[in-house]
């Protein structure tokens, strides 16, 4: 009479998602949230030297009476401020995506631990004590 084969593990259970595999190169484009935080920083920045550029030969015309300096350094000034305001509506913008995206997360994080608690709940489910299980094998 032939051995019995040997059985296989059953197979455990995954709490985790599987892996998506992006398939992306280190090559690609940036993401579209790092795009745009890039182009966010680099209108803060540029709009805030803009904005102190124009500061200053508001301050150099006053002080020296000069209006040609007043009407070179108001459209500067105000470029600066559009700029500044630009940058802060893209960084906004990218810290509402994050946002957005750590509670999909999150979300996904609380459905695997409510999947974790089940499965810990069936697994420790109550068996009874030895004197219970004892108890009831003598009343038989």
């Amino acid at each position: 009479r032939p051995a019995p084969a040997p059985q296989q593990p059953s197979p455990q259970r995954r709490f985790d998602g599987p892996h998506a595999s992006s398939g992306r190169h280190a090559s690609s484009r940036m993401p579209r949230s790092r795009r745009s935080s890039t182009l966010g920083w680099c209108l803060l920045w540029l709009g805030l030297m803009a904005f102190a550029c124009g500061v200053a030969l508001l301050i150099q015309s006053w002080l020296e009476s000069r209006g040609e300096l007043w009407s070179l350094g108001v459209p500067i000034a105000i470029g600066g401020q559009i700029g500044l305001l630009l940058g802060l509506v893209l960084q906004l913008e990218r810290i509402w995506h994050n946002s957005h995206t750590t509670v999909l997360q999150l979300e996904q994080v609380d459905v695997q631990l409510r999947q974790l608690e089940r499965a810990a709940a069936d697994w420790t489910a109550p068996q009874g004590t030895a004197a219970q299980a004892f108890g009831t094998a003598a009343d038989q």
